[in-house]
């Protein structure tokens, strides 16, 4: 198991402190651009977006990652990863990301394999709302490590209105709730962005729990993800959403047990 919920990160302290079963790991940053990832408590420098705090504690007290869009040029990339793992077996990566301006970029989820291979497991376009969603993610046994890939959106650096935080990310040794593997990818995206040709479409409203499917078979290869809308934490939210995703019925049951990692994250 790894948790990271950033509580026990210092200011400008990389990597970032986390917890792999009973042992200390870190998530490490490898951005190549100035746009990085810091850690924060309550609300972002820049006015009209970021969250106001942090997931978990959802005071000013709590802390999260994010990247701070002002004065970086458009395009930019930040990134973050886990530390390697050996899954050993299907397994469940959950966090939660907030995304609110209207000059947000994306959000990508990546994983490598252990075959060297790297694969997109959960993508996120433009903005999703001034609140904290959640995000579930069936990582396949051979997944060594998870990447979280920031894009500064915009046009100009005089936009600064592009924050992305990240708060609460865990992988359990399990099935998530509902899932199995399957071959498709997740993209959501905002109105303002291009709708991506995928398997499922939800439309959220306001109300995050309102979608409405429909289901055709994908062929491309990589893991199922999903991101559970029950009961996220909201504030208030006029942005309508575009999500696409396909799941498939999960009737096993499974014993949760710890990730074993080639380092960093062993028990």
């Amino acid at each position: 198991m790894l948790l990271c919920d950033f509580d026990d990160a210092e200011s400008n302290r990389k990597p970032f402190p986390c917890r792999c079963d009973s042992n200390p790991c870190q998530l490490t940053e490898i951005s190549p651009d100035s746009y990085k990832w810091s850690p924060m408590h309550g609300k972002t420098p820049s006015d009209a977006t970021g969250p106001d705090y942090d997931h978990t504690q959802q005071n000013d007290n709590g802390q999260y990652i994010y990247a701070e869009a002002s004065q970086i040029v458009p395009g930019s990339v930040a990134q973050i990863q886990t530390p390697s793992f050996q899954l050993g077996t299907t397994s469940c990566l959950t966090f939660y990301y907030h995304m609110f301006g209207q000059h947000i970029g994306s959000l990508v989820v990546s994983a490598m394999f252990t075959n060297g291979s790297y694969g997109t497991l959960y993508t996120l376009d433009g903005e999703q709302g001034e609140v904290w969603l959640p995000a579930t993610v069936i990582l396949p046994e051979n997944v060594n490590r998870v990447t979280f890939k920031a894009t500064r959106g915009g046009t100009s650096q005089g936009q600064p209105f592009g924050d992305i935080a990240l708060d609460d990310v865990k992988i359990i040794r399990q099935l998530c709730p509902g899932l199995t593997t399957s071959t498709t990818t997740t993209t959501i995206s905002s109105t303002t962005s291009t709708t991506p040709t995928t398997s499922t479409s939800i439309s959220r409203s306001t109300t995050p729990s309102t979608t409405t499917s429909s289901t055709t078979i994908p062929t491309t290869r990589t893991s199922v993800v999903t991101r559970s809308t029950t009961n996220p934490i909201t504030r208030s939210s006029s942005t309508t959403t575009t999500k696409t995703t396909s799941t498939t019925t999960n009737t096993s049951s499974t014993t949760a047990s710890p990730v074993s990692s080639t380092g960093e994250c062993e028990q």
